[in-house]
């Protein structure tokens, strides 16, 4: 994206931010649904790991969600 502010510039630079800062926005916004449905699903179905702990699924996956927010 860097070599893009370079050949861009005045205000046309700004609409390149706010487009990219939005397309980030979206792509977290999905990505966020996408591991929620995952958390969920694994909610309903009690699904556990086949290892002698037979952890539920849902703790891993509700980590692996708070792992994209950081």
């Amino acid at each position: 994206m860097t070599f893009l502010h370079r050949i861009v510039a005045g205000r046309s630079r700004g609409y390149l931010d706010m487009i990219c800062c939005a397309a980030g926005c979206i792509f977290c916004a999905c990505l966020t649904g996408f591991t929620g449905e995952f958390f969920w699903d694994s909610i309903v179905t009690r699904s556990q790991s086949m290892q002698i702990s037979e952890t539920y699924l849902a703790i891993p996956s509700f980590l692996c969600r708070l792992g994209h927010w950081s």
